[in-house]
């Protein structure tokens, strides 16, 4: 990951850049995406603002992804490529931070072809267009490991997908 940092008055902003290990085999709906990231955060604790991703692949235009964030790095929510096994305990044992969501739409990226830009927004619900609003702040805060947590990903909704291993670059914007 790559960090750049601003800072106006009191508040210093961040942005953090990720790039998470993917499988290349043939991926579905249900099965996880990456495994357990670590991401290096400016302070013990972060507000994430917004989350973007650019994604270079051939993916159809309704993909979403769940993107969780854990503060501990105990369990992985199942292995890469395969369907979700994780139970509710294991999940608390990781200390859930917060989910977000990445979705691809054509209205964002029209012309870039590849790569995809995918964006997060408060999007809920099963049918693309459904959107509950703007993207909802979050707080990340470290646990054990000094200034780190931990991003998993999980594809709830896709079609065929080819992309390399390093095909993903997930940008956080936090301020602290």
């Amino acid at each position: 990951f790559t960090r750049r940092i601003l800072k106006k008055g009191n508040m210093a902003y961040d942005i953090i850049t990720v790039n998470p290990t993917l499988s290349t085999a043939t991926t579905q709906a249900g099965d996880v995406l990456f495994l357990s990231t670590a991401v290096k955060l400016p302070s013990r604790a972060c507000k994430l603002f917004n989350m973007q991703c650019i994604f270079d692949d051939t993916q159809p235009q309704t993909d979403k992804y769940n993107i969780f964030f854990f503060q501990e790095n105990t369990n992985d929510l199942g292995p890469i490529n395969e369907d979700t096994d994780i139970t509710a305990a294991e999940i608390s044992e990781n200390v859930l931070l917060g989910v977000r969501k990445l979705l691809h739409d054509s209205e964002y990226d029209n012309h870039l072809g590849v790569p995809t830009l995918m964006i997060s927004e408060g999007s809920m619900g099963d049918t693309p267009g459904e959107y509950m609003g703007p993207f909802e702040d979050l707080i990340l805060k470290s646990g054990t490991t000094k200034d780190t947590i931990y991003m998993q990903g999980v594809i709830e909704v896709s079609g065929s997908m080819d992309f390399a291993a390093d095909a993903m670059v997930i940008t956080l914007h936090v301020e602290y």
